[in-house]
């Protein structure tokens, strides 16, 4: 069992997740909220994925991340094979702009080739932003594998994207269409907002009272599997009860 305190203890647990190489499954719980600062670490940077589980605890972790050329992805977890639970992910994770040949891959978490991943109780109230074209751009996950359980999380965050020309984006789930790969929402709210871009096709994605509020009616999950709500509707204890069935 790792215990998460502070930034140094954050980036120590990267360093320990590339030299393990997935050879041992983490149980990793956080005791406080951290502020990544101006530090870039991200778990599964380098080849390797963080394997096992990351209990948020209830905890915030907050990040400002600004990659550069030619990092590819971008994420607190960029490469997950196992669990993610009771955190919240503030702040602003912004991606440099690729090449035509290699897609960005820019999210809350991106889960690993071949695994089943699940993300429980979980909140993304981050701003994601990329200026450029060819990406996978997901509130929860960009470019999911096999097969991704998200569970009671709620998206709250922003979506930018300043060029529409091949930007695959979505609130939960980015790249459903891809790989053959199985989705399953349940008990999840989304109250964020995007901007630019083209809406993920969400092949593959099995939806179970799941909501959205959209501010201007611009963006919308597949109104056929989503439950669109008002304004109104957020301070319902219908709402509440309907998300915790």
């Amino acid at each position: 069992t790792v215990h998460l305190k502070d930034v140094a203890d954050w980036k120590n647990l990267a360093l320990k997740v590339l030299l393990d190489g997935e050879k041992t499954k983490f149980n990793v719980i956080m005791d406080n909220d951290i502020d990544l600062g101006d530090d870039q670490t991200m778990l599964g940077d380098g080849g390797w994925a963080f394997y096992g589980t990351f209990d948020g605890n209830k905890h915030t972790l907050t990040v400002h991340y600004k990659t550069k050329y030619p990092q590819s992805k971008c994420a607190p977890f960029i490469s997950l094979k196992g669990t993610v639970k009771n955190l919240t992910i503030k702040g602003e994770m912004e991606a440099a702009p690729e090449s035509a040949s290699r897609a960005i891959m820019l999210s809350g978490i991106t889960t690993s080739p071949g695994s089943t991943c699940y993300i429980d109780n979980c909140v993304v109230d981050a701003t994601l932003s990329y200026d450029g074209s060819l990406s996978y751009i997901g509130g929860f996950v960009a470019y999911g594998q096999k097969e991704v359980y998200l569970t009671n999380c709620l998206f709250s965050g922003k979506i930018k994207v300043s060029s529409s020309t091949e930007n695959n984006i979505s609130k939960f789930i980015a790249g459903t269409g891809l790989h053959g790969a199985i989705y399953n929402i349940k008990y999840s709210l989304c109250t964020g907002t995007t901007t630019g871009g083209t809406l993920d096709n969400n092949k593959g994605v099995n939806f179970y009272k799941v909501f959205e509020y959209e501010t201007d009616g611009a963006r919308q999950l597949p109104s056929s599997s989503v439950t669109q709500i008002t304004a109104d509707q957020l301070t319902y204890g219908k709402l509440s009860l309907s998300l915790n069935e």
